[in-house]
C-alpha cells in the first residue's frame, strides 16, 4: 500500500495574496492580469540562477571581490611557486574564482603551538610577508631569475616598466 505525502490546505488568506481580487477592485476599469510576461519570469528566475552556485554545490553565493581577497585569490594560484618542498597540483582556472567563500581557521585546544595575535594576520599576504624563511625564498628565487640570465632580466626589466606606465 502507498501513501502518498498530501500538502497541507492553505487558508483562505493565503490564496486571496496570490489573487487580483483586492480592496477597490470593483472601480478599476478592467480586469489586472495576474501572469507575468513568460520572459520577464524567465530572466529573473535566471538571475536568481545566477546568484548561487547550485543545490549541489551547497549553494554556494557569490563573492564581491574587494582589492584583499583578489590578492589572496592569486597567492593561491600560484602556491606552488611559493614553497619548493611542496607539490601542489597544476591549476587548472586561468581566471579568479566566481564562488568562493572566506572562512576563518580557528585553533583547536589539542594544537601544540597557538598562534598569538601577534601573530595572527588578516590574510594570507600579510602572513607570507610576516612569514622571513618564504621572503628569503621569493628573494633568493627572483635574484636566481634576474642574473641567470641577461636577456631574460631585460625583457622583465621592460615588462615592469610598462605595468607602471599602465598603473598612471
Amino acid at each position: 500500500m502507498i501513501k502518498l505525502k498530501s500538502k497541507p490546505a492553505s487558508t483562505v488568506d493565503d490564496v486571496l495574496k496570490k489573487s487580483v481580487i483586492t480592496e477597490g477592485f470593483e472601480k478599476l476599469p478592467h480586469v489586472p492580469l495576474n501572469n507575468k510576461n513568460q520572459r520577464l519570469a524567465k530572466k529573473e528566475r535566471r538571475q536568481e540562477k545566477l546568484k548561487t552556485k547550485g543545490e549541489s554545490w551547497f549553494n554556494l553565493p557569490v563573492m564581491k571581490i574587494t582589492p584583499e581577497v583578489h590578492k589572496d585569490l592569486e597567492v593561491l594560484q600560484m602556491r606552488s611557486a611559493l614553497d619548493p618542498r611542496r607539490f601542489y597540483k597544476r591549476n587548472d582556472m586561468k581566471m579568479l574564482p566566481k564562488y568562493f567563500q572566506v572562512g576563518r581557521v580557528q585553533d583547536s585546544a589539542t594544537d601544540a603551538h597557538k598562534a598569538t595575535r601577534k601573530e595572527r594576520k588578516k590574510n594570507i599576504v600579510e602572513e607570507l610577508l610576516a612569514d622571513m624563511e618564504a621572503k628569503q625564498y621569493i628573494k633568493r628565487k627572483h635574484q636566481e631569475i634576474m642574473y641567470s640570465d641577461p636577456k631574460r632580466r631585460r625583457k622583465a626589466q621592460l615588462k615592469a616598466k610598462r605595468l607602471k606606465k599602465q598603473k598612471r
